[in-house]
């Protein structure tokens, strides 16, 4: 590459955030909403599926990835995916709502949140509490 031609039309999402990175020392958030639905959708066979899968060891699992993502928040079901005898993407430490480590503050809503947020919207907070299972 050279001048300005970070990133060249072919290049792959990975090739395009790795050059980026290599040329700013920038690294990236990457969110992604309901990640997991082409997964738990799409039959196994389906090639959007197998696409998909595909892009997410491109982005996540390259040897790069450590380098030029900063932090990558993704929202849904962790599935288990297998391709070719080996997890297509379990490279990530994954915090969960009832699990949060050291993310306990700054994810979900304590119950005094819940609480005036019930109140705010004239919602029964004994009967939000049961819809989520007692929550917690």
């Amino acid at each position: 590459m050279t001048g300005n031609e970070t990133v060249l039309e072919d290049d792959t999402i990975a090739d395009a955030l790795s050059n980026i990175y290599n040329d700013t020392k920038n690294q990236f958030v990457i969110i992604f909403d309901e990640w997991d639905y082409p997964i738990r959708e799409f039959s196994e066979d389906c090639q959007e599926r197998i696409d998909y899968i595909e892009f997410l060891r491109r982005l996540f699992k390259n040897s790069d990835a450590k380098e030029y993502i900063r932090l990558a928040y993704l929202t849904g079901i962790m599935p288990v995916v297998r391709t070719k005898g080996q997890s297509a993407v379990n490279n990530f430490v994954e915090y969960t709502m009832t699990n949060s480590m050291d993310l306990t503050q700054d994810i979900g809503f304590t119950e005094g949140e819940s609480q005036s947020l019930c109140e705010k919207f004239d919602v029964d907070f004994d009967q939000m509490k049961e819809w989520y299972n007692g929550y917690y």
